[in-house]
């Protein structure tokens, strides 16, 4: 039998590992500044959209009564990523 995917014994084999981090105080302070403001940033955006769906759920119920066809409006909302270690 031969596997094909399978190293033999003895061989080498090498993964790279990544991982974020910092090295200085000051880095380590300034990502955590970044990451608090990310936060707030996402948590309004998320009011914003809640808003949003609300408002347009009164109109589609108001234009429901009165017998209007409802066409909802499409809204691009921004998309944030966070910053990496300095």
């Amino acid at each position: 039998m031969h596997f094909y995917r399978v190293p033999r014994l003895g061989s080498f084999m090498a993964i790279p590992l990544e991982y974020k981090s910092c090295l200085f105080q000051k880095s380590l302070d300034q990502a955590v500044s970044d990451y608090q403001k990310f936060q707030s940033q996402v948590a309004e955006i998320e009011k914003a959209k809640k808003e949003w769906d609300e408002e347009n759920e009164k109109i589609r119920e108001e234009k429901e009564r009165n017998g209007e066809p409802f066409l909802a409006e499409t809204r691009s909302w921004p998309t944030l990523k966070e910053r990496a270690f300095q």
